[in-house]
This record gives structure tokens, C-alpha cells and sequence, in this order.
């Protein structure tokens, strides 16, 4: 998203709806992907409905994080 916004001649710190009082960080990317979360969220959760995903095709790392 931060490569689309500023390849239109987007400002990719404007702040419109996260974290107003960060200045520094690229705001605007999160609030261009809003509208998609859903779709996404929809998407894994089919995934993981259809059991497209088991046990193997993940590692858990020594501090316990799934990757």
C-alpha cells in the first residue's frame, strides 16, 4: 500500500483515522487497508474452516512463536 500511495503522489504520513498523535509513522497505509480487513479476515477464516491447514505446515520457534 505504501508503494501504490506514493507512486500516486500520496503522503503516506497523513493522518485521517490511526494513531493521530504519531507523526512518524505511515498512517495512511493503515488507513488505506482498512476497508480491506475484512475481506481478508473473511478469506483466512474460510481457510482455516476448510482445514486447507494443518499442524506441519507450521514451525513454532524456541520463544514459542508460530511461524
Amino acid at each position: 500500500m505504501r508503494i501504490q500511495a506514493i507512486g500516486v503522489g500520496l503522503d503516506p504520513t497523513i493522518r485521517l483515522m490511526h494513531d493521530l498523535a504519531n507523526k512518524k509513522r505511515e498512517n495512511l497505509v493503515f488507513d488505506l487497508m482498512e476497508p480491506l480487513r475484512a475481506v481478508v479476515d473473511r478469506e483466512i477464516l474460510e481457510l482455516v474452516r476448510n482445514e486447507t491447514f494443518s499442524a506441519k505446515d507450521f514451525a513454532v520457534t524456541k520463544e514459542g512463536s508460530v511461524c
